[in-house]
C-alpha cells in the first residue's frame, strides 16, 4: 500500500474526481443517496452496516445455540460488546488495507501478491490480536478467493480493470 500512495501522492488532495480515481473504494465508505419520489437524504456508512451486519449474526449464531444441543462450546453467551472492537481493528487495521493492496496491485505480479497476503496475515495476529490458526484460515481465503484467473470483483489488480 504504501508502494502505491508513494507512486502516486501527486494525485491525492482534496479533488473528489482526483480522489475518486486514485481510491475508487474510499469515497464509498460514507455516501449518500435520495429515492426519487422522496426528498429524504439517506446517508450510508458502509463500515457501520458491515459492523451492524456482524452484530446481527452474532445474535443469529447466539440464537442457534440456545436452540439446538450439542453446538455450545462455551463461548456462546459471549455479548457482542466483548468483540466489537476486535471487528472494528480486524476490518481497519488489516481488511481496508489489504483490499487496497489487492485494488492496485500490478496484474501479473505474484511476488506483491504474496507480499500482500503475508502483511495481512502479519497484520491479523499483531494488529487485531488473531490466532495464528484463524489469521491462517483468512490467508488461505484470500489465496484461493483473490486469484487473478477467477476475475472475480475483489481478484488481485482489480482496480486496473
Amino acid at each position: 500500500m504504501e508502494r502505491f500512495f508513494h507512486k502516486n501522492k501527486h494525485l491525492s488532495g482534496s479533488d473528489p474526481v482526483i480522489s475518486v480515481a486514485v481510491l475508487p473504494d474510499l469515497p464509498y465508505l460514507e455516501w449518500s443517496f435520495k429515492y426519487e419520489h422522496s426528498p429524504e437524504i439517506v446517508k450510508r456508512n458502509n463500515a457501520d452496516t458491515f459492523l451492524e451486519a456482524c452484530r446481527k449474526l452474532h445474535t443469529m449464531f447466539q440464537r442457534f445455540v440456545s436452540l439446538s444441543t450439542g453446538h455450545d462450546d462455551g463461548t456462546s453467551g459471549i455479548d457482542f460488546s466483548t468483540v466489537e472492537d476486535r471487528i472494528k481493528d480486524i476490518t481497519y487495521k488489516c481488511c481496508l488495507p489489504h483490499d487496497l493492496c489487492y485494488a492496485y496491485g500490478d496484474p501479473g505480479n505474484d511476488i506483491e501478491r504474496k507480499q500482500a497476503d503475508d502483511n495481512f496475515y502479519s497484520d491479523l495476529i499483531t494488529k487485531a490480536g488473531m490466532k495464528k490458526w484463524c489469521a491462517a484460515a483468512f490467508l488461505a481465503a484470500v489465496r484461493l478467493g483473490g486469484t487473478e484467473e477467477f476475475g472475480f470483483s475483489f481478484s488481485w489488480g482489480f482496480a486496473h480493470k
